[in-house]
Parts: C-alpha cells; sequence; structure tokens
C-alpha cells in the first residue's frame, strides 16, 4: 500500500512541477513584449540600389531605412520583385537580375502586424557592354 501512495506522490509532484515550469515560461515569454499601440508610425524613408543599373544575372545591394516608433524587433520585411530574386530578408538584401535586360520593379513592404508602409524602386537590367571583333 505504502508503494502505491508514493506514486501517486511522485505523480502529483510531477504535475505541479509541470504547471509551475508552465507558468514560468509564459511569465518570462510575456514580459518581453510590447503592446503595439495605434499611434505607432512606421516609414519608410529611402530605398536605394546600388548600383542602380546592372548587367543580367548581376547583382545589387538595396538598401532601406525605416523610420518607426514602436519595437524595432516587431518590424517585418517583405521584398518583391517583377523580375529575378532577391536574398534576404532585413533592412538590406541583395537582388540578383533576371536573364532578361529591363526595368524591373522592387518593393519593400514593412509591417508591424497593424500599421504598414509600402515603397517601390527601378532597378535597370543591361545586357551588358558590347563586344566589337575586328
Amino acid at each position: 500500500m505504502r508503494n502505491k501512495s508514493n506514486r501517486q506522490l511522485n505523480c502529483n509532484t510531477y504535475h505541479c512541477l509541470k504547471v509551475l515550469l508552465l507558468t514560468i515560461v509564459l511569465i518570462y515569454g510575456c514580459e518581453d513584449t510590447q503592446e503595439l499601440k495605434p499611434e505607432d508610425i512606421i516609414e519608410i524613408g529611402s530605398l536605394t540600389v546600388e548600383p542602380d543599373s546592372i548587367e543580367i544575372e548581376n547583382t545589387a545591394t538595396i538598401i532601406s531605412t525605416v523610420v518607426y516608433s514602436g519595437n524595432v524587433r516587431m518590424i517585418g520585411y517583405n521584398w518583391t520583385t517583377t523580375g529575378g530574386r532577391i536574398i534576404g530578408d532585413s533592412a538590406s538584401v541583395t537582388f540578383v537580375a533576371p536573364k532578361n535586360p529591363g526595368n524591373y520593379t522592387i518593393t519593400l513592404k514593412v509591417t508591424d502586424g497593424m500599421i504598414t508602409a509600402t515603397k517601390t524602386v527601378l532597378v535597370n537590367v543591361t545586357l551588358g557592354p558590347t563586344v566589337v571583333l575586328e
């Protein structure tokens, strides 16, 4: 009989420890959050491409400056392009030009979940220098 009672005590102790651990995790996890406020502002100050004209399949660096009045850790960057591809998901990314020359639009959408800012920039993709054979 004593053995069963010890198992019940161990089970209750284990259950209490699980509840205590979950409580600590919840309190610790909530301690670092910041409530989003409707008066927060977010705007993209600049969006630049360096260089602004590149040859097909080459790369350029795209740099954004974002002004945000809230907790900067809450900002998400979403980059899209009409051609080529984007490498990265932060304030500075790499644009890989497509195989076809032309003008391509790159769009940045920045959000904290409540407010959003969007800005676009144009990149000129060229064939490259002309080689003349004599």
